[in-house]
Formats: structure tokens, C-alpha cells, sequence
């Protein structure tokens, strides 16, 4: 993930309220904060990355895994706000 993004949980949960869907592809509004940056991602075909999360860890047993997916610009400003060490 690092190779393609620059994130924080802190960024992660910023992107809760807006861009985090269900294994169904269901936007959901989990009411668990983000507690680590996962290693596990996909990538879209629109170019924006998924990040996956485990079942349970932010949604419910009944969501399945859920997917926090940041957009191209989304990444741009990550990548900006977050440099390389």
C-alpha cells in the first residue's frame, strides 16, 4: 500500500462518512473508527485504491469485510499532505 499512497489512521477515518462501503458494495456509515492502516488493498479500474479492512473491524459480521475506496484526487492529496520521510 505504502508504494501507492501515503495514509494515517487519522486520514482513514476522515474518509469513514463518505467513501466507505460493504462487501456488497453498499456504502455503510460504520460507527467503529479505524485503529490501524491495513496492509491489504485492491486497486479499481478507475485508478483509486480500495483499502480493506477485516470483518468486523470497522462494520458489522453482516457487512462482510468493508473497503474504505480513495479516488485519484484522494491520493494526490495524501501523497501532498503526508511527504516521505
Amino acid at each position: 500500500l505504502s508504494a501507492f499512497v501515503r495514509v494515517t489512521v487519522a486520514d482513514l477515518n476522515g474518509y469513514l462518512a463518505n467513501q466507505c462501503y460493504n462487501s456488497s458494495d453498499v456504502k455503510i456509515h460504520p460507527i467503529k473508527q479505524v485503529t490501524r492502516v491495513p496492509e491489504d488493498f485492491f486497486l479499481n479500474q478507475d485508478g483509486s485504491i480500495s483499502i480493506l479492512f477485516q470483518t468486523d473491524e470497522l462494520g458489522t459480521l453482516l457487512d462482510g469485510p468493508v473497503y474504505i475506496r480513495l479516488s485519484q484526487p484522494d491520493l494526490r492529496d495524501l501523497n501532498t499532505r503526508n511527504p516521505r520521510a
